[in-house]
């Protein structure tokens, strides 16, 4: 989405909330840009990852590789950290 635009942000949010709709909070996080996707246990995640990248897919959004960190213990979330238990 073009920078400068009035309420972009409210606009991206709203669409990555249509397009992960069912997912979000049981499969992901996601705030604007960033999506978290999170299990329980590491044979699920690649299940996770899968539904979210259809569903980006399907929407014509794409990701940039370099900004992916994939099976990750602790990540930084709105400025806290959150690491895996176990």
């Amino acid at each position: 989405m073009p920078f400068g635009l009035c309420n972009a942000g409210a606009t991206f949010q709203r669409l990555m909330d249509l397009v992960m709709s069912g997912l979000h909070f049981h499969v992901c996080l996601i705030y604007l840009d960033d999506i978290i996707v999170f299990a329980g246990r590491l044979e699920q995640h690649p299940d996770r990852l899968v539904m979210v990248f259809e569903r980006l897919r399907t929407a014509g959004l794409k990701l940039k590789p370099e900004k992916c960190l994939l099976l990750q213990k602790s990540v930084s979330f709105f400025g806290m950290w959150y690491r895996v238990r176990g």
